[in-house]
């Protein structure tokens, strides 16, 4: 005669045997749920819809000598991680400089000073255009009058 463990015994072993795997993956998940959910909460302050950015032209310094110019820039609506000022002289030649926050974003409400635009040329400048990456079609121009 055969012998073999019981029925009874048999379910008791696999319950136990379901309840262990069980404890076990929901340990990792809870783990891998807890980390994705640190990663979700992350501020991401780029709000495009509402972002806007502004030239204060009457603070636009440039020297065509020295090839370099510099102004006072507003971020509104949503903070940002990168700005550029596009420089235009008066025959429609442009230089692009790109500028970096020294924090992680240019703040939304604050003003900043952009320093070290190129000029280009030895013309008079024209117009500035500031623009952001993070938001295209985000930007600001102003006309200047020397």
């Amino acid at each position: 005669m055969k012998k073999g463990i019981s029925p009874l015994i048999a379910a008791v072993v696999l319950i136990a045997f379901v309840i262990a795997v069980s404890v076990i993956v929901s340990v990792f998940f809870t783990d891998i749920a807890e980390e994705w959910g640190d990663q979700v909460s992350e501020r991401d302050p780029i709000n495009c819809a509402v972002a806007s950015l502004s030239i204060d032209e009457g603070t636009w310094n440039g020297n065509v000598t020295d090839g370099h110019g510099n102004v006072t820039v507003y971020v509104e609506g949503s903070d940002l991680a990168s700005v550029g000022l596009t420089v235009q002289d008066i025959d429609g030649n442009t230089e692009y400089t790109a500028h970096e926050p020294e924090n992680e974003y240019f703040e939304e409400g604050h003003s900043y000073r952009l320093t070290g635009n190129s000029i280009p040329g030895e013309q008079e400048v024209e117009k500035l255009t500031l623009t952001t990456p993070d938001c295209p079609g985000v930007e600001s121009s102003v006309e200047i009058e020397e």
